[in-house]
């Protein structure tokens, strides 16, 4: 079973993402939510993992719509090593409906550890990624604790993309993209689109902590197994610490 877990914050579009993942699933799927009442978004999605029935996880955010059978796809393509996400796309607030393009499948992290879209490279079901975009994710219930997916010294929101990229790839696992399913996420492009006031200055020392901490030699692998996308090149790797 698949337990979907999902943070809010003055989410106004909860009832509507809860109603698509259960309308669109197949199989049985629990969905568990809670307003942050402070612990940010790390902390809030640790409890729900703690109270999950299933032994699959999958932490989305509350403003997304879901393509039918969703669950049937995710559950017959995932692997014990995999963080897998469906396909992207942005979804119309306006008509509640998935606009059909761009596709988003492929992710990396930049220099800075910053997670951007990548171009499509291979028309496979199912593409192994560098990282995820951060909004939708499933993983096996052990792995998501094993590798420490909830790591709440990273700070409450943040980052969370790349994370998923090098902890997957320092545990010996693979972040994928499966093209046989989508999710349609409501993108918040000004500051005035969010229902709440987001701290800068925490989304800053989490981005700060998070390059301190991983920004390493250990992930050379990684991005060299990805032909030094985006602005990476030899020079840099090579002066990782």
């Amino acid at each position: 079973m698949i337990t979907v877990v999902i943070p809010v914050k003055n989410e106004k579009y909860i009832r509507k993402t809860v109603e698509s993942l259960l309308e669109n699933a197949v199989g049985d799927v629990e969905v568990l939510f809670r307003e942050d009442y402070g612990i940010g978004q790390r902390g809030i999605t640790n409890e729900l993992v703690r109270e999950a029935r299933g032994d699959l996880i999958m932490k989305t955010d509350g403003h997304c719509l879901f393509s039918k059978g969703w669950d049937k796809s995710m559950v017959s393509r995932m692997m014990d090593n995999m963080i897998m996400a469906p396909y992207l796309l942005s979804l119309d607030e306006e008509t509640w409906t998935p606009r059909h393009a761009p596709l988003m499948s492929e992710y990396g992290f930049d220099s800075n550890l910053i997670m951007q879209h990548l171009p499509s490279h291979t028309d496979d079901l199912v593409v192994e990624t560098m990282c995820l975009q951060g909004s939708c994710w499933l993983v096996t219930k052990e792995n998501y604790w094993k590798w420490n997916l909830g790591e709440l010294g990273l700070g409450s929101w943040g980052m969370q993309g790349t994370e998923l990229g090098i902890k997957a790839y320092l545990n010996g696992g693979v972040c994928v993209t499966n093209k046989d399913c989508y999710y349609a996420h409501l993108f918040r492009q000004l500051e005035v689109d969010f229902p709440y006031q987001r701290d800068m200055k925490a989304i800053e020392k989490t981005k700060n902590i998070f390059i301190q901490k991983y920004k390493r030699k250990n992930i050379k692998g990684l991005i060299e197994k990805f032909n030094y996308p985006l602005d990476w090149d030899k020079e840099k790797v090579d002066n990782l610490e």
